[in-house]
């Protein structure tokens, strides 16, 4: 009995086992999910806005936008630009142009300004896209330069656009042309604009039929080159002229004047005028022409030698306002036939009196003899004045002398005359203020970094940029201040990216240039202590203390439990019960048995 009724659980349990597996429905595949390729968006990082150097004119400003969109959607430019209104008005129109998702779009903004302010000023131009849904932000440096070239007296001689550069556009130092008479030579003439910007620029020497004021022969009608785009201040362009010394031209440094004529104004109400200047260059006649002469009895006899300076050179580097310097030259006898006496050298400065002197009182040297072909080098100490202005100056050499040959007295002496250009400069002399840290630093964000520079010296500093260094440490946009005039100053208002916690020890770095386009650079040291930024990980997480775990019942529904299987719980409980079950049964029947037998 017992055996059956064990069996019938076990067919029991079996069946109560199989049924829900038979009974449930058959498995259904389920087919695999599509991926929906992401909607293009464009966001404000995918935004960037890049100012140019604005070109300033009377009474408004010209500032070239670079708008890049690197996003997967078309962007439309806001038709209004706001500024924090330092010395830009506070609203700005602009084209509403859109900009082309992955490409980039060239603006030119063209405000009104404050013409009677003077110095560098920074600003914040802000740009919104789509209306408002994007703002972007860019600093902008403005310099308005009451030391650029004035007005002449003259209304109708308005100030020069351009000077002569010693450097060509590539930065390298141009050379003075030099040849013998009849040589061809390369004339090079580099100008920095100084006043800009102007187009349609045209360059032509003067022509003249003194050869020592044009020292080249005349084949072509008109020389004229030109450039017909645009040029910015503190932008270089060259041009070059193909030319042949004249074969009678005589030998030593020349002077040649050029005009150069150009456009400006364009965009204004007034409409553009055209404009000229004029600069000078030297080119170096190595060898000239010894022609012979005719004395007043018909007799004819060889000419006096000439006299010049075949080389010149300098103590000092740089020459400095207020300084002193050697000059040292070397004098030559050109003559291959006859020798020279009693030479007597005057040097003097007769356009900028005052300002290049002999630094021992006398202006002349002499010397007793120079055979034929003979060179002698001569030196001099000469003196600048304290104020004396940055830039190019002219030293003339006149020589007086004898020939050693028998000759009628109107022709018994000699003249002759060079020039030696002398670059002056102006030490530069900086104030910086210590670097102010405006608020707090986060990691991962911006700081706002502020600090003042004075121009303490007499000559401007050109193209002024300002960078940082330092692991950890970045501007949100490059500053660039462009030029700082004599007694002037200019306030740069960094937006210094931090991106490590802790003390951050850097440098702010000033780079300048000089008259002469010397690169230069001012450090300045920077300390910035960066406070850790929030980090969500690390509050109310799995490792938080105060965090509860929920538990879960292990089973065939929770395949991390590592517990016994919750099928075979079911399983014993129901074995038990029906043991309990089968127990009773059997001890009623055993009962009734009992009671039968009494």
């Amino acid at each position: 009995m017992k055996r059956r009724i064990i069996a019938l659980l076990t067919a029991a349990m079996l069946l109560m086992a199989i049924c829900p597996a038979a009974l449930a429905d058959p498995a259904t595949t389920t087919p695999p999910a599509t991926t929906t390729p992401p909607t293009p968006v464009t966001e404000a990082k995918n935004v960037s806005v890049s100012v140019g150097s604005p070109i300033v004119g009377t009474g408004t400003v010209f500032i070239p936008v670079t708008i890049t969109n690197g996003g997967g959607v078309d962007i439309k430019l806001d038709p209004t630009v706001t500024t924090k209104g330092t010395v830009l008005p506070k609203s700005i129109a602009a084209d509403a142009v859109t900009i082309p998702a992955g490409a980039s779009v060239d603006i030119l903004l063209n405000p009104a300004f404050s013409a009677n302010n003077s110095g560098t000023f920074a600003d914040l131009l802000t740009f919104t896209f789509d209306g408002g849904k994007i703002t972007k932000t860019a600093n902008i440096t403005i310099t308005i330069d009451p030391a650029a070239p004035s007005p002449s007296p003259d209304p109708s001689k308005p100030a020069a656009a351009f000077r002569l550069s010693s450097y060509d556009p590539n930065g390298l130092v141009v050379t003075t042309a030099s040849g013998k008479n009849g040589g061809k030579v390369l004339v090079r003439l580099p100008l920095m604009c100084v006043s800009g910007p102007v187009m349609n620029i045209k360059v032509a020497p003067k022509l003249s039929t003194s050869l020592d004021e044009f020292p080249f022969a005349i084949e072509r009608v008109d020389y004229t080159v030109g450039y017909n785009g645009f040029i910015n201040a503190n932008q270089i362009i060259e041009f070059q002229f193909d030319m042949r010394f004249a074969d009678k031209v005589t030998a030593g440094v020349k002077k040649v004047d050029f005009t150069v004529t150009y456009e400006r104004g364009w965009g204004s109400a007034e409409g553009s005028s055209t404009e000229s200047c004029d600069v000078s260059l030297y080119v170096n006649v190595t060898k000239g022409y010894e022609a012979a002469g005719e004395t007043p009895g018909g007799e004819t006899t060889q000419t006096l030698p000439k006299l010049v300076v075949d080389s010149y050179s300098f103590s000092e580097e740089k020459i400095y306002a207020g300084e002193t310097f050697t000059l040292t030259f070397t004098v030559r006898n050109t003559s291959n036939e006859e020798d020279t006496k009693s030479i007597l050298l005057t040097m003097t400065n007769n356009a900028e009196t005052g300002k290049l002197t002999p630094a021992e009182g006398s202006n002349t040297l002499y010397i007793d003899k120079l055979a034929k072909g003979e060179s002698k080098t001569l030196s001099m100490s000469l003196a600048t004045a304290p104020d004396t202005e940055a830039k190019a100056y002219e030293l003339k050499l006149d020589f007086d002398y004898e020939g050693t040959k028998t000759r009628p007295a109107t022709l018994a002496k000699g003249a002759s005359s060079a020039s030696i250009p002398v670059t002056v400069l102006q030490k530069i002399r900086l104030k910086i203020d210590d670097p102010t840290v405006d608020g707090e630093a986060m990691e991962g964000e911006s700081v706002p970094v502020y600090f003042s520079l004075y121009n303490m010296g007499r000559s401007p500093i050109y193209n002024c940029m300002v960078t940082v260094e330092g692991d950890g440490l970045s501007l949100e946009d490059s500053i660039f201040q462009g030029t700082v005039a004599a007694g002037n100053s200019m306030r740069a208002d960094l937006s210094v990216i931090t991106a490590t916690p802790g003390q951050i020890d850097g440098e702010i770095v000033i780079s300048y240039e000089d008259a002469l386009e010397e690169k230069m650079e001012e450090r300045l040291p920077l300390s910035i202590y960066v406070n850790e930024g929030f980090n969500p990980d690390a509050n109310g997480g799995m490792d938080d203390p105060g965090y509860i775990d929920q538990p879960t019942i292990g089973g065939m529904d929770d395949p991390s439990s590592s517990g016994t299987p919750v099928w075979i719980w079911i399983a014993l409980g129901a074995v038990v019960a029906a043991a309990i079950v089968v127990a009773i049964i059997l001890l009623k029947k055993k009962r009734a048995k009992m009671l039968e037998d009494v």
